[in-house]
């Protein structure tokens, strides 16, 4: 009967050890700068200068909006803000705009 239970607590503490998240790993760091005062018809509504990623045009991009599970409210937050995030060309986009897949504030 020891046996048993010391097998199923093995066995238990080797499959929950297996099943944890390993956590959400941020890609990139940047610096959100501000809103874009020259929004047009090609541009997001906020500066992000992404640290590391090499752009033709300076090292700055747009960005619309931040995913809702960020918890972030760009209208409520000062700025400029440095964060950590994961990010991804929009299919089709011709303007360099990004969309944010997760982003955090580094404090």
């Amino acid at each position: 009967m020891k046996g048993v239970l010391l097998f199923m607590l093995v066995f238990t503490l080797t499959m929950s050890s297996c099943l944890k998240d390993p956590g959400l790993v941020y890609r990139y760091e940047g610096t959100i700068k501000g809103e874009n005062p020259f929004t047009r018809n090609c541009g997001g509504a906020y500066w992000i200068i992404i640290n590391g990623y090499d752009y033709s045009h300076d090292s700055v991009t747009t960005f619309d909006s931040l995913p809702a599970k960020s918890g972030l409210d760009l209208s409520k937050i000062q700025l400029p803000m440095s964060v950590k995030l994961n990010w991804h060309h929009k299919f089709g986009d011709t303007c360099g705009i990004i969309e944010i897949d997760d982003i955090e504030q580094i404090r």
